[in-house]
């Protein structure tokens, strides 16, 4: 997350349940903004943009094949890549685990023949058990989410010296932070009430994640609500950064 500008060193603080403050800036003689509206301005810095949540590529429109039968091929929806992602409820379909693996081991001679690159395989919660009947196949972890866990296979890869280069699962987060400015020149500053910088004497811009959906300025947005009850608007991007943990 990324805070913007400085603040005075002694801010005047007003408390509240969220315990927001709003400290008197530098007062110009500079030129309204005419941007403002009726209660503040935000503007939200925020990290890289980040691929989609599950790390996989984008998906064409047009379906694949429908759902197969044990022991037939198993449908699902073609990605721009010569792979497929497999249908969720057509492995769930299989019912037995035997009936799973037969319908894997024929699905995947049907998939080499064509000339398939990755697939993505995706196991429904609710049958777990096959799983580990696709890691015997040489499929391997990509992510879990709640309702499912998502396989994945690379036939290229195959002769042994073509990488894999399926994407790996999402490892980047993306945060905002906001300077909220009103009418009279004045910088919404917040304390928080739990983490790091908790049960101190530090004063903040409001800031938080990126919830899944949303874009940056929704963001900034919600969490300047979220934290003093503040309705603003975005106006700008301030500036952005990133840090690595390695």
């Amino acid at each position: 997350m990324t805070a913007v500008g400085a603040l005075p060193a002694k801010p005047t603080m007003h408390r509240s349940v969220a315990r927001t403050a709003l400290t008197a800036a530098q007062r110009q003689s500079a030129r309204t903004a005419t941007l403002l509206r009726s209660t503040a301005l935000v503007t939200a810095g925020t990290g890289l943009a980040v691929s989609c949540s599950s790390g996989m590529p984008r998906r064409a429109m047009c379906a694949g094949a429908p759902p197969a039968s044990p022991g037939g091929v198993l449908g699902g929806e073609d990605d721009f890549y010569g792979g497929l992602l497999v249908d969720g409820e057509a492995v769930a379909a299989c019912g037995t685990e035997e009936a799973f693996r037969s319908t894997l081991d024929a699905s995947m001679l049907a998939w080499r023949g064509a000339g398939r690159r990755g697939i993505w395989l995706r196991v429904p919660a609710r049958v777990p058990a096959f799983v580990p009947i696709a890691l015997a196949k040489g499929f391997e972890l990509h992510h879990a989410e709640a309702g499912h866990v998502m396989l994945t296979y690379f036939f290229p890869a195959e002769d042994g010296v073509t990488p894999n280069t399926l994407p790996p699962y999402t490892t980047h987060t993306a945060g905002v932070g906001a300077v909220v400015l009103n009418e009279q020149r004045e910088i919404l500053v917040v304390q928080e009430r739990t983490g790091p910088a908790a049960n101190s004497d530090f004063w903040k811009y409001p800031t938080g994640m990126v919830d899944a959906g949303e874009d940056a300025a929704q963001a900034a947005v919600r969490e300047v609500y979220e934290e003093t009850g503040v309705r603003a608007e975005v106006v700008s991007l301030v500036g952005f950064r990133e840090v690595t943990n390695t």
